[in-house]
């Protein structure tokens, strides 16, 4: 089974790291040049967000990595290092990034939009901010809250949280194939939409979530979820 995304906190409550969680707003800014050259701009946004917790930058106090921080860093590190396409970085999730968890989405062949908070200076980073209207936050990282809405026959199905996600392309109502269980029952779980494809974040990366193919058995789900309404 998949598990609920854990707070830093809650994994590791005596560290005063999660202090730096201050009101914030989000942003969007666009790395350009080849691939190498993107790369090491992903490595400088891994170093950055680091150093916000050890005191390197942003001024706060020098604080200990919690075993958590450590561990998702190393292994973000690790898939900088092994990338080989602008698509791979789509996988990347950074969520002990402050208030904002950070996305990164493929916008050609020699740029990439990342979608992260505007707390952080990010000042050892080569960037274009974008202000564009249709790049905005949430249309960059593509997710969305989703609740268990009913479970049939084995099938969980969840429901689009906000409405005004559906201006994004969120669907209604989202139906994992059989056999992959998310259960977050009276809590939201972030969906992350990508053309036809959806994905659940779980420990900073995208995980595709399998979804009901067959149209006899989706349009029998629909009807069902529909009569115990």
């Amino acid at each position: 089974m998949i598990k609920q995304k854990i707070n830093p906190a809650e994994k590791n409550p005596s560290s005063k790291t999660q202090m730096l969680y201050p009101n914030c707003s989000e942003m969007v800014f666009r790395l350009s040049g080849d691939f190498e050259e993107i790369r090491t701009q992903m490595y400088n946004i891994l170093e950055w967000t680091i150093g916000e917790y050890t005191g390197k930058y942003g001024g706060g106090d020098k604080e200990e990595l919690s075993a958590y921080i450590q561990k998702s860093a190393d292994e973000i590190r690790e898939k900088i290092k092994s990338a080989v396409s602008l698509e791979d970085f789509e996988q990347i999730v950074i969520e002990f990034t402050c208030n904002y968890d950070t996305f990164f989405k493929k916008e050609s062949d020699n740029e990439l939009l990342v979608a992260t908070c505007n707390n952080y200076g990010w000042d050892n980073v080569v960037k274009e901010e974008v202000y564009e209207e249709d790049k905005d936050y949430y249309n960059v990282a593509g997710y969305t809250n989703y609740i268990l809405h009913d479970v049939i026959d084995g099938y969980e199905i969840y429901k689009r949280e906000y409405d005004d996600a559906s201006e994004r392309g969120m669907p209604e109502f989202a139906f994992p194939d059989k056999g992959f269980k998310i259960t977050l029952e009276n809590s939201d779980v972030k969906f992350v939409i990508r053309g036809d494809n959806i994905f659940l974040i779980d420990n900073n990366n995208l995980i595709k979530i399998p979804q009901v193919k067959d149209e006899v058995m989706l349009n029998k789900l629909k009807l069902l979820m529909n009569l115990g309404n």
